[in-house]
């Protein structure tokens, strides 16, 4: 079974393009039981899992606002890259992506890197 967080990436992943110009909504998404979300949101990451322990859900969300569709990275948020060491100053942990496990260059797996790099839970 895979790590929340990682599904959390499988999720937003998929959101990675930039944003575009508004375009019409597909006709699926003009019927019944379909809501554009497309805007701007507010988002706090929560690293330590703190949010359901201190009930972010139960008042206006502190965060910053980001555009969606988009994702973490492309909003700037979490650890920045840094080029000179080519990494990301967090320890990547098993599943963040296949082979990076202790690896301390992130390019030395042969994967593309973003800007930003946050595995964990966001709340919107």
């Amino acid at each position: 079974m895979l790590h929340p967080a990682v599904w959390l990436l499988l999720v937003l992943v998929p959101l990675a393009s930039p944003p575009l110009a508004q375009e019409p909504l597909p006709e699926r998404a003009a019927s019944p039981g379909w809501t554009d979300l497309a805007g701007a949101w507010t988002c706090r990451l929560d690293p330590d899992d703190a949010g359901d322990r201190e009930r972010w859900w139960a008042a206006p969300l502190d965060g910053v606002q980001v555009p969606l569709p988009g994702t973490t990275d492309l909003a700037g948020l979490g650890h920045r890259l840094d080029p000179g060491t080519m990494s990301y100053g967090v320890p990547l942990v098993e599943g963040t992506w296949p082979g990076t496990a202790g690896v301390e260059r992130v390019d030395e797996a042969g994967h593309l890197v973003r800007e930003s790099f946050y595995l964990g839970r966001a709340w919107f």
